[in-house]
């Protein structure tokens, strides 16, 4: 049996917001099951669910079976080489920032998913993407994850990074204008009045908020 979060609760997001200015109109839903255990429910998907789907059974070299594990145990190292990997290959047509972000937060963000992102997955994306554009030397923000990575799956990293060459308030006004909604903008104390976060000058509604 499962019960809503509160409207006046901290957003389990951790945004710092109280849930009805937070996620509680969102795509998410933050429920408490029987044991107080707050869990997340979202739809997947539909596309992403069959790109994951084909590239199980292509590992597996035969359709699934109903008692196949569509994400087979793996520790934390394998997973994430595995993952990128499949993002590399399936998304190579995608900044690579989108791989960054994955690396470091472990989210992975998509058109499709952004709906049902919560206020804090956006904030943490948003900060990561700060560094990835502000930095000077982008495949240096590799070498930290140098061990955890598989030496060809690194270098494949390496190149797409050094090959990205856009203007940090580009990829800022990008993410932004994609990522904040009024509970981002409450949870870091901006208006659609104040300065955008992008840098420009302008007024956030006048640049990365407008519709």
């Amino acid at each position: 049996m499962y019960e809503q979060v509160k409207a006046n609760d901290p957003c389990p997001c951790g945004s710092g917001l109280p849930y009805v200015k937070c996620c509680a109109d969102s795509a998410i839903k933050w429920i408490k099951d029987e044991d107080g255990n707050i869990c997340k429910r979202m739809k997947a998907d539909p596309g992403i669910i069959a790109q994951i789907i084909a590239a199980r059974e292509e590992e597996l070299g035969r359709p699934l079976k109903d008692d196949d594990f569509l994400f087979p145990e793996r520790d934390a190292n394998t997973f994430v080489n595995d993952t990128l990997k499949f993002l590399t290959k399936e998304m190579s047509h995608k900044p690579p920032s989108i791989f960054y972000i994955f690396l470091v937060e472990g989210l992975l963000l998509s058109s499709e998913n952004v709906p049902k992102l919560p206020t804090g997955d956006r904030m943490l994306i948003l900060n990561a993407i700060a560094e990835y554009a502000r930095s000077n030397n982008r495949e240096e923000l590799l070498k930290p994850y140098k061990d955890k990575l598989d030496e060809e799956l690194y270098e494949t990293l390496c190149n797409l990074f050094r090959k990205d060459t856009r203007d940090e308030k580009l990829i800022v006004h990008t993410y932004l204008k994609m990522l904040v909604n009024d509970a981002v903008l409450d949870a870091y104390g901006l208006s659609d009045n104040g300065p955008c976060p992008c840098g420009s000058g302008l007024n956030f509604r006048s640049c990365c908020g407008k519709k």
